[in-house]
């Protein structure tokens, strides 16, 4: 970590956080690395800007990156933000999200959806709890539907127990952000991949559909 990554006024960081990112880890080198630059991207959607999931924009600074207008309120203070989670220290200089508007329709439990593609296969939906304005973001593809959970929950274990993981800004919220994801995989074959589950690559490669436990 680099030395003043993290302000000096927020010990949280300090005293709970270690990681060891390299350089030559950064999305940025990445993407390179796949042929893929940021002016390529036609649109970056983050769940939500806590540090372990916004600092790599600035290695993506030309592209345009998208939240919900829920959680840039609650996150362009930055000092509200790194109150919060977030490193807006990091961010390049004048950030400003553009901000997703909830135009689309109902999706399974989700009341609302915010489009990303114009067929309609990339949407993101409302997954509040872990922070105000958190999103999930469902792919429809050919032989599966993937729903990319940010920090909706930490790993499928839990969500199947819907219990939620220990930072939540509203864990109420966060539960029915859980029963959601539940009751959208009984609808349809769905991979799940929250974005801390270190066991969401394999399901990936390997199609593994999640089938929710009745509790």
């Amino acid at each position: 970590m680099e030395p003043g990554y993290f302000p000096k006024w927020m010990p949280f960081f300090h005293l709970a956080v270690d990681i060891n990112v390299r350089e030559d880890e950064g999305i940025g080198r990445k993407l390179h690395e796949q042929g893929i630059e940021p002016k390529d991207l036609k649109a970056v959607v983050l769940s939500h800007l806590h540090h372990d999931h916004g600092d790599g924009i600035s290695d993506l600074k030309d592209a345009p990156i998208y939240v919900s207008k829920e959680h840039w309120d609650a996150y362009k203070s930055p000092v509200q933000a790194t109150i919060e989670g977030a490193v807006p220290n990091q961010w390049p200089e004048g950030f400003v999200p553009k901000l997703l508007e909830p135009t689309g329709g109902p999706i399974g439990p989700f009341e609302r959806s915010y489009p990303i593609t114009s067929d309609g296969k990339v949407v993101a939906v409302d997954t509040p709890g872990h922070v105000p304005g958190h999103l999930g973001l469902i792919v429809f593809g050919d032989r599966a539907t993937y729903f990319l959970a940010g920090d909706a929950t930490y790993d499928q274990a839990l969500l199947d127990q819907e219990l939620t993981d220990g930072v939540n800004n509203n864990p109420y919220l966060a539960i029915e952000s859980i029963k959601k994801i539940k009751e959208l995989a009984r609808q349809q074959p769905l991979v799940l991949l929250p974005a801390h589950d270190l066991d969401a690559a394999r399901r990936l490669a390997e199609l593994d559909f999640y089938k929710p436990t009745e509790l």
